[in-house]
């Protein structure tokens, strides 16, 4: 990476957010690299979560919406990307109230900030599929949203590292068709952006990034976690406040959740969102009433989600798709 694109250092345990040197540099840059967010124990856990998951839809289709295959001519189905993580077990509810994480998705879309999605993108050892270049969204009214790009594994060029080009979110003329059928995956002012197990790359929505096709027997692993300000998703069509509040209380359950994780001893993130309306504060005694796929809320604030036990199908075809939308 240039010298130019280093990140600045990172700020102390202490603070949860970003310095102002690193939020300057993501708003100009589109992106910002932070090593180590993610505790070795944290890691573990999270992997061994994915595991779960993977290890079946591996071997057997999953008929079930949030499972994302392709078919590859030599090898069949592949799995590469699982949609709605935070219904697929508490440790990614747990993940979903980390203070790190919100305390730097905080710094960037402000009090008002709220996360909407969480999605595990996965290049599957000896098929690892190329992520074309791309922008997340097809559009924004107030403000782009911000994607953490949580890492599992190692990613270097070997096993599909993600590129970026800095400061292509401010970008309003780009025929990127063009672009890629001049250069095809090499675009001019493109970098790649290694890391090591643990670390997050956060980069707007509208940035241009994508990542090669490879054959790595090492797998890359990278949970996304995707945050927009809440005057975003009230633009949206059908969202309204009270989808606002429903995501406030999922949230709140996420930072209470890691009271009873197994994780080191860490500051708790408190939300302040800029309405009264969304502080609705979960009693330390009380039910939480979640209803998602149905589910009511239980004492133990982990089980109030109603995770999902996803299992493969006996038989059947597998889609041939690449969604859209699928992100690095």
């Amino acid at each position: 990476m240039p010298p130019s694109l280093i990140e600045p250092a990172s700020p102390t345990p202490a603070n949860l957010g970003l310095t102002s040197a690193q939020t300057a540099f993501f708003h100009e840059h589109g992106f910002l690299h932070m090593p180590g967010v993610i505790s070795p124990r944290e890691l573990t856990v999270l992997r061994r979560a994915c595991d779960r998951l993977v290890a079946p839809a591996s071997r057997a289709v999953v008929r079930n919406a949030d499972y994302c295959y392709a078919h590859v001519d030599s090898t069949g189905s592949v799995l590469h990307r699982i949609n709605n993580m935070l219904l697929k077990g508490p440790e990614f509810l747990q993940l979903w109230g980390h203070p790190r994480l919100l305390g730097m998705a905080e710094s960037i879309q402000g009090s008002d900030m709220l996360p909407v999605a969480l999605a595990l993108v996965m290049k599957t050892p000896g098929c690892g599929l190329a992520v074309p270049w791309h922008r997340d969204p097809a559009f924004s009214t107030r403000a782009w949203g911000t994607n953490l790009g949580i890492y599992l594994d190692d990613a270097d060029a070997e096993n599909g590292m993600l590129h970026v080009i800095p400061g292509s979110h401010r970008r309003r003329c780009f025929d990127l068709a063009q672009a890629v059928a001049e250069h095809g995956f090499d675009l001019p002012g493109a970098i790649p952006v290694p890391v090591r197990a643990g670390d997050v790359i956060l980069h707007n929505e509208n940035l241009l990034h994508g990542s090669r096709q490879v054959q790595s027997q090492r797998q890359r692993r990278v949970l996304y976690f995707g945050i927009r300000c809440i005057p975003e998703q009230l633009s949206l069509r059908g969202l309204d406040e009270q989808w606002v509040l429903a995501y406030g209380r999922i949230l709140r359950l996420a930072i209470r959740s890691r009271g009873i994780g197994t994780f080191d001893v860490e500051t708790p993130f408190t939300w302040h969102a800029c309405d009264p309306r969304y502080h609705q504060v979960l009693e330390e005694d009380a039910y939480v009433e979640l209803r998602i796929d149905g589910c009511d809320g239980h004492a133990d604030p982990t089980l109030a989600l109603g995770f999902v036990d996803d299992q493969p199908a006996e038989s059947g075809a597998v889609p041939s798709l690449v969604p859209e939308h699928a992100r690095s």
